[in-house]
């Protein structure tokens, strides 16, 4: 099974042709060849960039007597400068206004 990118540069390409076939422009076919060698050379940069993103997960890493803050059980950490207590409050707030 192709990928969308071939497919769709091979529909292009043979529209292409069959201007250039209608036309009888010679330039025509420059113009083809080098936005074929475009679209694969994008297509191969998409793939490496895909590859690249997904080759391996994030991994943070932290030394073992470092507490973990954020947690499943525990997703806020009381420290008003984190972020998270954002979180807290928002929800809060909404809770409050579902009350009122």
């Amino acid at each position: 099974m192709s990928d969308w990118v071939t497919i769709l540069a091979r529909q292009f390409a043979k529209r292409l042709v069959q201007e250039a076939a209608m036309s009888e422009h010679t330039d025509f076919y420059v113009g083809l060849f080098t936005t074929m060698q475009r679209v694969e050379r994008e297509r191969e940069y998409a793939q490496q960039l895909i590859g690249r993103m997904c080759a391996a997960p994030l991994v943070i890493q932290y030394e073992e007597r470092d507490e973990l803050v954020h947690t499943d059980e525990h997703p806020f950490c009381g420290d008003e400068t984190c972020p998270c207590m954002d979180e807290l409050y928002d929800e809060v707030e909404r809770r409050e206004q579902e009350v009122s």
